[in-house]
């Protein structure tokens, strides 16, 4: 899911390796109060959210729809 802000400047921490050829920041929050882990990675200089596929929370969300999200950096 795209985000609207960036998290360097928002956090003031900078990206970092998450794997091989990918860069971003581990995250946990919620969605729509189920809690979950992912990371927040930058394409196409869009920041967007990944969730873990063991986290449960994607499998219930539409196209389009509306989700109440919690997010900070797992570092804090």
């Amino acid at each position: 899911m795209p985000l609207p802000f960036d998290p360097v400047s928002q956090w003031s921490t900078p990206a970092r390796p998450l794997w091989k050829c990918g860069h971003g920041h581990r995250v946990r929050g919620s969605l729509n109060g189920q809690d979950f882990r992912g990371a927040v990675v930058e394409r196409s200089g869009t920041f967007w959210l990944q969730l873990e596929e063991a986290s449960g929370a994607a499998p219930s969300l539409g196209r389009g729809q509306w989700v109440d999200v919690l997010i900070e950096p797992e570092d804090t």
